[in-house]
């Protein structure tokens, strides 16, 4: 049986589908009526669209050049649609500003057209993230060793500010399975000053779950 390959795609994209999943389910529930509730809601669409639109623009920059240098028109439909996505993006941040600045009795409804559009949208990128786990792999995987597409998403993530690095962390870890969850943290702790790595830990325990936790600390022998 053939080993599998290395997936570039595979931990950012598992971080987006809860990112965006987690924020359709919140809107179907949300209490229109409940101030803070309502509004931390608006904050997560907001902060959803703005997790998307940076893993866009990083693959845009980092990942699609180098396809097309190598296989010219492999990145074209891709392209398209992250250009769709991205106006998606825009309109859910509009839309969460008109339900923001609206009278309680209109909250109900624009919740509801929210949670419409953000359900469309979770379909659009799952669909268009397995088209690029399995079309756009097979480009990488024919003209890269694991080796280089390790390094490529390396840089990927030495390019990411502070903040986007947070976004990914906090949606990345309660994705994973114990497994690469354990894998990733062993490679930042060989990778960060002891500080900073306590830090991250801190932030992951946080988003986890007790159980998760409690496996990723005996992984790690804390």
């Amino acid at each position: 049986m053939t080993a599998p390959r290395y997936n570039i795609y595979q931990r950012i994209h598992k971080a987006l589908r809860t990112c965006v999943a987690d924020t359709m389910l919140r809107l179907g529930r949300v209490d229109s009526n409940d101030d803070a509730e309502f509004a931390a809601v608006l904050d997560q669409v907001r902060n959803m669209c703005t997790f998307m639109t940076s893993h866009l623009f990083h693959e845009d920059v980092k990942i699609h050049p180098l396809m097309e240098s190598l296989q010219s028109g492999s990145t074209r439909q891709t392209v398209q649609e992250h250009e769709h996505h991205d106006y998606a993006c825009r309109k859910l941040i509009s839309l969460a500003s008109v339900a923001e600045q609206a009278p309680l009795d209109e909250r109900a409804a624009l919740a509801e057209m929210l949670y419409q559009q953000t359900a469309l949208f979770l379909a659009e990128t799952l669909t268009h993230m397995h088209m690029e786990e399995t079309e756009n792999n097979a480009v990488l995987w024919a003209t890269h060793s694991d080796e280089q597409l390790l390094a490529l998403e390396q840089s990927i993530v030495a390019s990411l500010t502070p903040e986007e690095k947070g976004m990914s962390m906090r949606w990345m870890m309660p994705s994973l399975t114990p497994r690469e969850r354990a894998m990733m943290l062993q490679g930042a702790r060989r990778a960060a000053p002891p500080p900073v790595f306590a830090a991250m830990l801190e932030q992951v325990k946080g988003v986890l779950s007790a159980s998760d936790w409690a496996k990723l600390a005996t992984a790690l022998e804390l």
